[in-house]
């Protein structure tokens, strides 16, 4: 029976591959089934574990003497028997990673990970055969304390703020928080990295006859060596490549005249440099639809400039430590917009350390500003399952203190006219590049690519809330705001899209070739929720929260 092992950090986080054979060895020899990085992972022993079949669907982990250990939890063990999702680290310190065997991985898990002759493939009706992954930096699973997020008491901010059902449209969950049809034998629907590891019998017997000899110590020097040289070299060509393509590029624009030779300006004369027609701007000054598609450089920078004070880097302090993980922006001096699935990991954050206490807004560009977060709340159609369907991905918090400058909200009207083809900017805090100590905001620029519903179906105009976009996305940028041409935000990020590519491994030792499926990150097919949803959100919150509205909207336009 094939086992799924999915890298949850280090230097392979994201990777997932099935393997199908009765012993996977772990470790960082080029031997072992899956390799881990030789530089940047030394605290993993060269032959460090190994998982072995015992039965279909029924597996054990062996520790093979490992110098730093294989642990479960707080435990150090040295093997245990599971049958289902198991979640174990490498040393104390060194990558985590789950182990499950394929027969207990949901079917639409399996879909993501399997080989397409392996298994069938089902895909429901009309969605793209893509994972949808939220840009979410998450802290949470470094912190102590329940990680399960599900039931009424989870999806309710302080001060009894409760939202009624969080499914998806048609679903509601019961009173503990489960779907109708769902059997009572299983727990509320919650993502798969915050499921709690099933753990079988354990047993004290220590294995000590998989510990490596000094030819296996040799064999291992010799391909960390091989590795190094070979990564020197792939650099080197690297480098030269870039530096021949900029050399062609500066030569090709100096001999048709876009650049002045010796200057490095654009040429601004000469009868190559045609003056197009004048741009014509309504009264309020807004560039119409039907104009040039790009705006002057310095429209770009009053977007930047306009709202630098309204952007928000949202993070957590937890023992003196703090980290960034989603964006968020000013609609009135207390209200941030952000993403459902950054409330989700706020909840997780608060179910440690007390409601209301350890989260933070930190200020874009001013060291040392920053508000702690009261409460937050997701718009009640969100859900978070294994499926591949996206729901109103809209979440708000609230601010204990008061920001002085805001957003300018797009209307309903203005967000309808939405086309593909329109640019818009993403000013937000790529996971690694955000600093909570210091909180820069980066620019991104890219075009609607597409616009449908939530189920990704052709839809009306009133009705194409879902936004494809390709400005660059990554990891931190939940929650950024997307900006028009006129600099009012047209809509908010919420992640990207994530497809399935073969891969083929080749030992520098051996020469032995190990076909792999794993996920890739497509950042530039990134995907937002139209500004119609923050408009009913915060309308929701208004009436469900008394006293978190500033008189009118600051945020309306």
């Amino acid at each position: 029976m094939p086992i799924v092992i999915e890298v949850l950090s280090g230097a392979r986080r994201g990777h997932r591959v099935v393997l199908d054979k009765p012993v996977v060895t772990l470790g960082r020899h080029p031997d072992n089934d899956l390799v881990f990085d030789a530089l940047s992972e030394s605290m993993v022993s060269a032959f460090h574990a190994e998982l072995r079949e015992q039965a279909p669907g029924r597996w054990t982990i062996l520790d093979r003497g490992s110098s730093n250990g294989t642990w479960v939890g707080g435990d150090r063990l040295t093997q245990l028997a599971f049958d289902g999702r198991l979640e174990l680290r490498l040393a104390q310190g060194g990558p985590r990673l789950t182990v499950m065997p394929l027969l207990a991985v949901p079917a639409q898990a399996a879909d993501a990970v399997t080989l397409p002759e392996a298994l069938p493939r089902p895909r429901p009706a009309g969605l793209d055969p893509l994972v949808v992954a939220p840009t979410l930096d998450s802290p949470g699973s470094s912190f102590r304390g329940p990680a399960r997020i599900g039931g009424p008491a989870d999806a309710s901010p302080p001060g009894g703020a409760a939202l009624p059902g969080a499914g998806g449209p048609g679903r509601r969950p019961d009173a503990v928080g489960r779907e109708p049809g769902r059997p009572p034998d299983q727990a509320p629907l919650v993502p798969s990295w915050q499921r709690a590891p099933v753990f079988g019998p354990t047993s004290d017997t220590r294995d000590r006859g998989f510990r490596p000899g000094v030819t296996a110590q040799i064999r291992t020097l010799a391909g960390e060596l091989v590795r190094r040289s070979s990564r020197r070299f792939w650099v080197a060509v690297t480098v030269l490549g870039l530096l021949l393509a900029a050399a062609t590029t500066l030569l090709v624009l100096v001999l048709t005249g876009v650049v002045e030779f010796g200057s490095g300006r654009p040429a601004t004369a000469g009868p190559r440099a045609a003056a197009g027609p004048p741009v014509a701007a309504d009264a309020s000054g807004a560039t119409p639809a039907t104009a040039a598609p790009e705006p002057p450089q310095a429209a770009v920078k009053r977007i930047v400039v306009d709202n630098r004070d309204a952007i928000f880097l949202l993070g957590a302090e937890i023992l003196g430590r703090s980290e960034g993980f989603c964006t968020g922006f000013a609609l009135t001096s207390r209200i941030l917009a952000t993403n459902a699935h950054c409330v989700l990991e706020m909840q997780k954050i608060w179910k440690v350390i007390g409601d209301g206490q350890g989260v933070f807004a930190y200020q874009n560009e001013h060291p040392g500003v920053k508000h702690r977060v009261q409460l937050a709340l997701m718009h009640p159609g969100y859900a978070e399952d294994d499926s591949d369907a996206i729901y109103p991905d809209i979440g708000l918090a609230v601010l204990a203190g008061r920001t002085d400058r805001q957003v300018r909200l797009a209307t309903k009207e203005r967000a309808a006219e939405l086309r593909v083809g329109d640019r818009v900017y993403l000013l937000g805090f790529p996971g690694a590049l955000n600093n909570t100590d210091s909180p820069v905001a980066t620019l991104t620029e890219g075009l609607v690519s597409r616009l449908t519903d939530l189920t990704q179906r052709k839809a009306e105009p009133d009705g194409a809330v879902l936004i494809q976009h390709s400005a660059f996305t990554t990891k931190g940028t939940s929650g950024s705001p997307l900006f028009d041409e006129t600099g009012a935000v047209i809509g908010i990020n919420t992640g990207y899209y994530r497809g399935e590519a073969e891969q083929q491994r080749v030992d520098p030792v051996t020469g032995r070739v190990r076909g792999e499926m794993v996920t890739q990150d497509l950042q530039n097919y990134a995907i937002g929720m139209r500004v119609d949803l923050v408009h009913d959100l915060l309308q929701l919150l208004y009436e469900r929260i008394p006293g978190t509205q500033d008189g009118a909207d600051a945020g309306a336009p």
